[in-house]
């Protein structure tokens, strides 16, 4: 009892709430035994989608390839980082333009669908070809993808489970990256230009 908190729904807390919340959806994973809050939750005719995203974040879709998403083996709920790559004078330019965003899903494929214990069938999840992958991002996370799938190639780079980057690393990335992104020295793909020389009268 000395370990229960507020938000954490009980039947002395709110005895009708196994009828109350009858249709109500899970927004992330529960186990046994779990203490369930209000906010793991979403209400009724809510989009599955809609529902897991976390507060003050966005659904945003880009087309990435199999072989620039880590073989295909990247899946909803993994972590990753965003590379964007454009031709230059020099050749080519990579970036990482965001770090640590969750994969939402891959295609029509949400949440975790790994088969069920004893079902004899262990292969992972894999994509081949072109995929739609949708992340979740913050706003300026959002404009700086957007912004960089029309000027090059996007790859996802994925993360080991549990390293993870603090929010406001992962914030301020994301500015420098829209800061990249609308530079002119960058935008060129290559090193400013010195300013022409008068033209004599």
């Amino acid at each position: 009892q000395a370990q229960l908190r507020p938000d954490y729904l009980t039947l002395a807390q709110a005895p009708n709430s196994a009828a109350d919340l009858n249709g109500w959806m899970a927004r992330y994973a529960l186990f046994p035994g779990e203490p369930i809050e209000k906010v793991q939750l979403a209400p009724p005719g809510s989009s599955y989608l809609s529902a897991i995203l976390g507060k003050g974040m966005r659904a945003v879709s880009v087309s990435v390839a199999a072989d620039s998403a880590s073989g295909g083996f990247v899946a909803p709920d993994d972590h990753v980082d965003v590379v964007l790559t454009r031709s230059s004078d020099g050749g080519h330019d990579a970036q990482t333009i965001l770090s640590d965003v969750r994969v939402l899903a891959i295609n029509a494929q949400l949440g975790s669908q790994a088969p069920p214990a004893g079902s004899g069938d262990a292969k992972p999840n894999v994509f081949t070809g072109q995929a739609i992958a949708t992340l979740e991002l913050d706003p300026t996370q959002g404009n700086v993808i957007t912004e960089a799938a029309l000027v090059g190639k996007l790859s996802l780079v994925l993360r080991p489970t549990g390293d993870a980057v603090s929010a406001d690393v992962a914030r301020e990335r994301a500015v420098n990256a829209a800061i990249r992104l609308t530079s002119p020295f960058w935008a060129s793909g290559g090193a400013p230009t010195a300013p022409a020389p008068p033209v004599p009268h």
